[in-house]
């Protein structure tokens, strides 16, 4: 039986081993706080340092490029009118209000949206609700040659892009035979391109022209829709019709055949 003194020593024992468990405990609790502390302040952070957004309204059968492009009431024209707006300074946000040419090359960096709507009460307070607007691209841009290019159809060179497009559907115009450079998107660096409920297209059967080329760098492309009339093998550069576009090495995409 244990004396009244060896109790006392186990009790004494059991304390100090109930209060380093104790410790043990508020230590976790104390790094889980801190580090919840510095995530919750990293998240603020990045929210108000995030890029603002700039949305423009192009109306081609009722908009002027002389608007400021702030609402369907004072909507652009033409998408040139817009990209001629595109900053690193802000995401670049478009609603389109009808189906549009876009007739010049453009320099674009940054992240571009490009919605496809119509007027109506949409979410959040919203004046837009998705609508399907299709973009085509002249075969020769208006605003001349480019250096180290020559004479380009129109469209975009995309420096370290992100563009993203929802409710679009694209046209690749039929090039003529004398254009040395025939991609209407020209990567430019890594980026992404994310096409959402689109559908790809081109106006001639086995023509010259192309919708997307990673011409100094990897496409990474994420595409939600159908490859239409013309379309398959037109998506991107060096990817035959049917080829899964991951085989070369400057393209990545959930599309296992192009």
């Amino acid at each position: 039986m244990a004396t009244i003194t060896e109790t006392l020593s186990q009790a004494s024992q059991d304390l100090r081993d109930a209060t380093a468990t104790v410790r043990g405990v508020l230590s976790e609790v104390r790094a889980i706080k801190d580090s919840t502390v510095s995530q919750t302040t990293t998240i603020i952070n990045n929210f108000a340092a995030r890029a603002p957004i700039k949305t423009i309204a192009v109306d081609p059968g009722n908009g002027n490029d002389a608007n400021s492009g702030a609402g369907p009431a004072t909507a652009l024209k033409s998408l040139d009118a817009a990209y001629a707006l595109a900053s690193q300074d802000y995401i670049l946000q478009i609603a389109l209000l009808g189906d549009d040419t876009i007739q010049k090359r453009h320099a674009v960096s940054g992240k571009v949206l490009l919605l496809g709507v119509a007027v109506g009460a949409g979410a959040y307070g919203s004046p837009y609700v998705a609508a399907t607007r299709k973009v085509r691209f002249a075969a020769e841009a208006i605003n001349g040659s480019q250096p180290s290019f020559g004479r380009l159809p129109a469209g975009f060179f995309l420096y370290s892009a992100d563009w993203r497009s929802e409710n679009i559907d694209y046209e690749v115009p039929n090039c003529a035979a004398d254009l040395n450079y025939i991609s209407v998107f020209s990567l430019i660096g890594n980026g992404a391109f994310t096409l959402l409920t689109t559908t790809v297209t081109a106006n001639v059967a086995n023509g010259r022209g192309f919708l997307i080329d990673p011409l100094g760098g990897q496409v990474t492309l994420t595409f939600s829709g159908t490859l239409g009339t013309n379309a398959p093998g037109r998506l991107i550069w060096g990817v035959a019709a049917g080829q899964d576009p991951n085989g070369i090495w400057n393209a990545r995409s959930n599309l296992k055949a192009a």
